[in-house]
């Protein structure tokens, strides 16, 4: 909550795994934005054996999009 740069956060549970995915601006530092999260997960109340982790930057489980799609003016 409250964290800078972010647009949207989404969360999964299955089977005894959960995932957060937050997004943020294209302009964010990627760097920044990890140890923003990585700050706020220390005052998380999760049970003894839990321990979060962040994914790597990029792989199949944490992946970056950066892209742009420009269309001429009035063209959708």
């Amino acid at each position: 909550m409250a964290l800078p740069h972010l647009i949207n956060m989404r969360s999964v549970s299955i089977f005894g795994l959960s995932v957060v995915t937050l997004t943020s601006y294209d302009n964010a530092e990627d760097y920044f934005s990890r140890q923003q999260v990585l700050e706020r997960l220390h005052g998380v109340n999760l049970p003894n054996s839990v321990t979060p982790v962040p994914g790597p930057l990029t792989t199949g489980i944490s992946e970056i999009y950066r892209y742009l799609i420009e269309a001429p003016d009035g063209h959708w």
